[in-house]
């Protein structure tokens, strides 16, 4: 297998560090604990880099990610809670609340698909189910939506689309920190973990850094003994 050299990993981490917390506050609904997941999951990903033969993978990225949100939920105990009536901050943080409040398997095609822009072929790969199903899982959710939000059909699809924004502007601070509620976890909680995963980033790319070397090195060394 192909090994990737660090500069590939660098962009693969600057490229969806962004895109996964975004993804995990759709899913999570709250800044917070979307932090804690997003720092968890790039600890568990940095095991994978460690492997003799690591390849970079977005729908493995995606599937630790998923794992991570799901067990920082059962940590604190926080499973996502039905949207509140009338939310306040505009279309775009009240359809991100709404889309908190749909099922786990819809929330998180949604999310895929509007929240981390995927196309559909890569939301059915991430996820390890067919065009069909996604399909008409999408077409449920829709109804859900459109059922709750209201309003004309233009205004509901640009809502749907601006759901990345809002979770972004939930991580900077510019909206409250939840899409459920309740008040936030602490600020000094928020700060840990966001160190914690550029950390265990840091600490990827010096291993992965580190084994493309030594990858390089033997590669050398069986050359010069030719």
């Amino acid at each position: 297998m192909q090994r990737e050299n660090p500069e590939t990993f660098a962009r693969f981490f600057g490229h969806y560090e962004p895109r996964v917390l975004r993804y995990l506050v759709c899913i999570v609904g709250d800044a917070e604990i979307a932090k804690s997941a997003a720092a968890e999951t790039w600890a568990r990903y940095a095991h994978y880099v460690e492997r003799p033969s690591p390849r970079l993978d977005a729908a493995l990225l995606i599937a630790v990610a998923r794992n991570a949100a799901r067990d920082a939920r059962c940590a604190v105990g926080t499973p996502p809670t039905t949207a509140p009536q009338a939310p306040a901050g505009g279309d775009a943080p009240r359809m991100a609340r709404l889309v908190c409040s749909l099922p786990d398997g819809e929330r998180d095609l949604v999310a895929l698909r509007y929240a981390l822009d995927l196309p559909p072929q890569d939301v059915c790969r991430a996820l390890g189910i067919s065009e069909e199903i996604v399909a008409d899982s999408l077409r449920q959710a829709h109804a859900r939506l459109h059922a709750a939000f209201g309003g004309e059909d233009g205004r509901y699809e640009r809502a749907l689309r601006s759901i990345g924004l809002a979770c972004d502007r939930m991580v900077e601070g510019v909206c409250p920190a939840t899409l459920q509620g309740r008040p936030g976890t602490r600020r000094s909680h928020r700060q840990t973990a966001w160190q914690a995963a550029r950390l265990w980033a840091l600490r990827a790319a010096i291993v992965f850094g580190l084994v493309w070397l030594s990858h390089l090195a033997l590669s050398v060394g069986q050359r010069a003994g030719i």
